[in-house]
């Protein structure tokens, strides 16, 4: 986390209207660290428009790599599916230069996914087969579940010490729950 502490990202919001998507500008963000720990492909949350939004990097969990943070690094927020409610997620992108690209439509090339990272490929990817939607969908699950935990722990257990019982109460939360992913579909379109 320490690679995003007081570092502040560019940050693009995605609408789908019609066809063709549109990149809106929604100033420089900091990734928030979030108060318990997390699989490391989640590197925090942003705060746009008075809204907390989970931030990613998706070559982090399917390839182990993290997404190079240097200045050039920006934040892509998109849109998904979760239970058919919206929700917004987003996506650590290495150089703002295939933001740019997106922005212009290259996406459509079969040569922009051959020369682009592996996050702006899953965003595209996410556009034209949504296979990515999944993905975004079970990271939503999982950071849902981390907040029921936090919240169970909190309120229901102060001044309990038995961590045999709390173990209990969270594993009845929601015992069907994955702890990891299926990832093969997305990875056979990438």
């Amino acid at each position: 986390m320490k690679l995003t502490e007081n570092h502040l990202f560019i940050t693009y919001y995605m609408k789908k209207d019609g066809n063709e998507p549109e990149l809106i500008c929604k100033g420089c963000r900091e990734i928030l660290p979030l108060d318990y720990e997390l699989p490391s492909y989640i590197k925090g949350i942003v705060e746009v428009d008075k809204e907390f939004i989970s931030v990613i990097d998706p070559n982090m969990y399917f390839h182990g790599q993290q997404s190079l943070l240097s200045n050039l690094a920006c934040i892509l927020i998109i849109e998904h599916v979760f239970d058919n409610q919206n929700c917004k997620a987003g996506i650590i992108i290495e150089d703002i230069d295939e933001i740019m690209n997106f922005a212009i439509g290259n996406y459509r090339d079969a040569s922009f996914n051959a020369f682009s990272t592996f996050n702006m490929s899953f965003i595209v990817d996410a556009l034209q087969n949504g296979h990515a939607e999944q993905f975004l969908s079970n990271t939503y699950k999982l950071l849902n579940r981390h907040e029921k935990r936090k919240h169970i722990m909190k309120h229901s257990l102060i001044g309990h010490n038995d961590d045999k019982l709390k173990a209990e109460l969270v594993e009845r939360m929601n015992p069907n729950e994955p702890d990891i992913f299926n990832t093969n579909d997305f990875l056979v379109s990438i």
